[in-house]
């Protein structure tokens, strides 16, 4: 009965939440065509570098505090103690990005990259940390809505900058900045959160605690990003920033996967943190089961479709790319799944044990692509990828004991070398038949037919409790 109301309330987060991420994430995919069309596989590659480097500044400068703030606001701490001192680490941070912005302007002149690049660290590290208190409020509209207006700037702003300027990279991050500074002053106008703010609510007892929590997720958010985006530095290196602009748009494709994932972690990380359960194992398994059978039945369809999608998306300098997403699929899946474990981490507060995890992932990842790309060029670094996050997603699953209570193993693991064996048949093959494809994609999705079935009489069962508690 617990189960059943904890599920319902997930599915009701899930809901409100997916309203918002599935209309910016389309949008967001809806920009990879445009971006493919208007910029160079070089202009590509570094305005993609540009964006993951501030996204591997941020958890540094604000040292990770938005995840501090999150997680000890649902301990029902004191708001206005919270909001303030997490304000305060971003007052901080910004004056040091200004000491150093001078300072680099002094040596080497004023740019407009320059600035625009300090403005994007100001404007998405405040944004943030404030949707993080909205979260923790349970503010979930106002919170899906602001990333959708957030994407819907972005989109018109990137249409304006490269379509009718031809501003090329400089368009690109302007966009990105107008994008976040629009997402911010709505989340202020709506939010009641600029009366949490007072110079005198700030807490330097408070804050050491928060920032005992949230100072070592600064180095597995640094060791996550070495997972998901070292490669392109990597290419970078070896290849040349043209071919890390055309590995940049084949990790665009897995994106479609990555929605389901920002949609549901963002549900259930609120829901499991809330709810605390005794019968937490059996919780976390039954929402599993759902959650990978998404991801399975997902990936099997794009692997049947990655070609004529690419065709169909990308420009012609970019058509190549497909025989690199196979694999960056499987990445994206087992990326989420260890999300999925990092939420038993998060209630357990062993950040970490987390870390560790984390740095077990990224080392053999790095070591793999460093040993592998110069060899066998950008294929070696979509393998590398999902070789890192799959025993990322292991050793998790062993230390916090998710295995154990793991529903239907054997199923599981079956679809799984399944999938394996047609990423490897699509990415080495050199004449790939399209029908052996679809073949293996159905049997994957048949190995899967009970899980659904067994969903399905989950999702009754919430429905007859509606029914019954408005009768």
């Amino acid at each position: 009965m617990e189960n059943g109301k904890s599920m319902k309330k997930l599915g009701k987060n899930v809901f409100i939440i997916a309203l918002g991420n599935i209309g910016s994430k389309f949008l967001v995919f809806l920009l990879v065509p445009f971006y493919t069309y208007y910029l160079t596989p070089k202009e590509y590659g570094l305005a993609d570098l540009i964006v993951m480097s501030v996204m591997v500044l941020l958890p540094i400068l604000t040292l990770s505090i938005g995840d501090g703030l999150f997680r000890f606001n649902l301990d029902n701490q004191n708001r206005h103690k919270t909001f303030s001192s997490a304000i305060g680490v971003w007052l901080s941070a910004m004056l040091l990005v200004l000491v150093g912005f001078i300072l680099i302007s002094v040596i080497f002149g004023i740019s407009v990259l320059a600035i625009l690049v300090v403005l994007l660290i100001a404007f998405q590290s405040l944004y943030i940390i404030l949707q993080q208190q909205i979260r923790s409020m349970n503010y979930l509209k106002l919170y899906a809505t602001s990333g959708l207006t957030l994407t819907l700037v972005l989109l018109f702003s990137n249409i304006v900058c490269l379509k009718y300027f031809d501003l090329g990279v400089n368009g690109f991050l302007f966009s990105q900045v107008l994008a976040f500074f629009v997402g911010t002053l709505l989340i202020l106008a709506f939010g009641r959160v600029v009366r949490l703010f007072s110079f005198r609510e700030m807490s330097g007892k408070l804050l050491k605690k928060m920032l005992h929590y949230s100072i070592p997720l600064i180095p597995n958010s640094l060791l996550w990003w070495l997972l998901q985006v070292a490669d392109r530095y990597i290419i970078t290196f070896f290849l040349g920033v043209g071919t890390a602009g055309l590995y940049t748009a084949a990790a665009k494709i897995p994106s479609i996967l990555s929605l389901i994932h920002n949609v549901f972690f963002q549900a259930w990380s609120l829901t499991a943190l809330e709810e605390k359960k005794e019968d937490q194992n059996s919780f976390f398994a039954q929402v599993f089961s759902v959650y990978s059978l998404l991801f399975f039945v997902a990936t099997a369809i794009l692997l049947c479709i990655i070609q004529p999608l690419v065709t169909l998306l990308f420009a012609p300098a970019y058509h190549s790319v497909w025989v690199f997403i196979p694999f960056l699929l499987l990445g994206v899946c087992f990326s989420s799944f260890s999300s999925f474990i990092e939420v038993s981490y998060m209630i357990a507060k062993k950040t970490r044990q987390l870390l560790l995890t984390s740095f077990i992932g990224s080392v053999l990842t790095m070591l793999i692509t460093i040993g592998l790309v110069p060899v066998f060029g950008v294929l070696a670094a979509s393998i590398a990828t999902f070789v890192g996050f799959f025993v990322t997603w292991l050793v998790r699953a062993i230390q916090m004991k998710q295995l154990r209570y793991m529903q239907n193993k054997g199923r599981f693991f079956s679809t799984v070398i399944l999938l394996l064996l047609e990423c490897i048949y699509m990415s080495f093959s050199s004449n790939v038949n399209f029908l052996i494809v679809i073949s293996m994609s159905v049997l994957a999705l048949l190995l899967q037919a009970q899980t659904v079935k067994e969903s399905v009489k989950v999702v009754r069962i919430m429905l007859k409790q509606r029914k019954a508690k408005k009768a």
